[in-house]
């Protein structure tokens, strides 16, 4: 009987195929039989002609992805070694093909240009590489944040990590394939890659020198990348960018100023980070630091006050990409207990902290409370700094029983039912 991957792999070439591979979601190749069937759907899609190889991914179409797409993520979820080797020998260079064949109308295709990329890095050999950085030296898609993604699929242990740095030195590409680059740069580096930093070079310093001196605060995290490159910068250019980290605007990257600076022998950033641990919302990332810079004694006493780590753990929450991005500008412990957890099935010391920030994206609310004790977490529209705490523990309660797929969970989140589970 053929597996469900097979049975859509059946399908015609084009939205057909495209529909079925997404009504099987996430669905691993686990077979050699599969993994032959997809380069037969490839070599179907070649066939097609060129104004049929590709449609737009926008709001009317029908479906979200073209069948190249599709047949191109299933690269990513290979699970049998047999399957590996051949769509590695046969599938990767009839993806090749096809990303050569799409060039000819680079923005028309630009979605299923970009994620073959990101499968040519997940996936490396020489043909893919060159693809890879031809299309950053070109400029293609520049300000696209999916180079985030191709680039930083370039880890320390990647075998072709020191090579992708080396070509894509000089010149240095433009637009936000040079922060990604920056980025992917800063993290081989760090992670033990020997090779000289590429924006170390005069228009390296320059774009450096941008990030660094750009008060919009939407760009503040090319001037915290910025500063993270810095102890991989050699004198004298380093000295200039290192003092406009330090007196930068935000004060994330001050930390990470401080970091540098202790990189490179200065005790004037230990002492930064060592006050930043008394800020509950700077506290976080300063204690790590310090721990990382293998200072863990430099840690204040005062910065193990229990409300002060429950507080600076909730910043660090707030601060995720898909919450705030950022600290809020002002918090408060509004309740703090020790009480039987169900799931946890012990006692817990909990809290809940109020915060507020004085301005936030639409979709957020200016003011809230989080939890924290068990998982960190925030209800929002659904607790409040004005709200019986008790009936905020007892939503958090339900609330993480769901998560957890807990047979105890309630079928809906109320007051009343997390205050059955606690027992109040």
């Amino acid at each position: 009987m053929s597996s469900p991957l097979l049975q859509a792999l059946e399908q015609p070439p084009g939205p057909q195929l495209a529909q079925a591979l997404l009504d099987l979601g996430t669905a691993a190749v686990v077979s050699l039989e599969e993994a032959r069937a997809i380069c037969s759907a490839l070599v179907g899609l070649d066939r097609l002609p060129p104004c049929g190889v590709a449609q737009p991914r926008d709001a009317d179409a029908d479906v979200p992805a073209t069948a190249l797409y599709m047949l191109a993520s299933l690269f990513q979820r290979i699970e049998d070694e047999e399957a590996l080797r051949h769509l590695q020998e046969r599938g990767m260079p009839q993806l090749h093909a096809a990303y050569d064949r799409r060039l000819s109308a680079p923005q028309r295709n630009r979605d299923d240009l970009l994620f073959l990329l990101k499968i040519f890095a997940m996936h490396p050999d020489p043909e893919g590489l060159e693809r890879i950085t031809s299309a950053a030296r070109k400029g293609m898609w520049s300000e696209d944040t999916l180079w985030q993604a191709v680039l930083g699929l370039f880890g320390p242990d990647h075998p072709q990590a020191s090579l992708l740095l080396e070509r894509l030195a000089s010149p240095l590409p433009h637009g936000f394939i040079a922060v990604a680059l920056l980025d992917c740069a800063n993290s081989l580096l760090l992670g033990g890659i020997k090779a000289e930093h590429p924006f170390a070079c005069e228009r390296g310093l320059a774009l450096l020198e941008d990030y660094l001196t750009d008060n919009d605060k939407r760009y503040f995290s090319y001037a915290h990348s910025a500063t993270a490159a810095l102890p991989f910068i050699p004198r004298p250019g380093r000295d200039r960018l290192l003092a406009l980290s330090l007196d930068h605007a935000s004060p994330r990257v001050q930390l990470e100023a401080a970091w540098a600076s202790v990189r490179v022998g200065s005790k004037a950033g230990v002492k930064l980070l060592k006050r930043a641990c008394l800020d509950p919302r700077r506290a976080g990332v300063a204690r790590a630091y310090l721990k990382e810079l293998d200072l863990r004694d430099e840690i204040p006493e005062e910065a193990y006050d229990h409300d002060l780590l429950a507080q600076s753990e909730l910043c660090l929450w707030l601060s995720h990409p898909h919450e705030y991005g950022r600290p809020p500008d002002s918090l408060e412990v509004v309740d703090k207990r020790r009480i039987y957890w169900p799931p946890a099935h012990e006692e817990r010391d909990v809290w809940l902290i109020g915060f507020e920030y004085e301005s936030t994206e639409e979709d957020r609310p200016q003011r809230g409370v989080g939890m924290v004790g068990s998982i960190t977490f925030c209800l929002y529209g659904e607790g409040t700094p004005e709200r019986d705490p008790l009936e905020v523990y007892a939503l958090h309660c339900c609330w993480e029983l769901q998560i957890n797929q807990d047979p105890r969970a309630p079928a809906e989140r109320s007051v009343e039912a997390g205050r059955q589970l606690l027992g109040l």
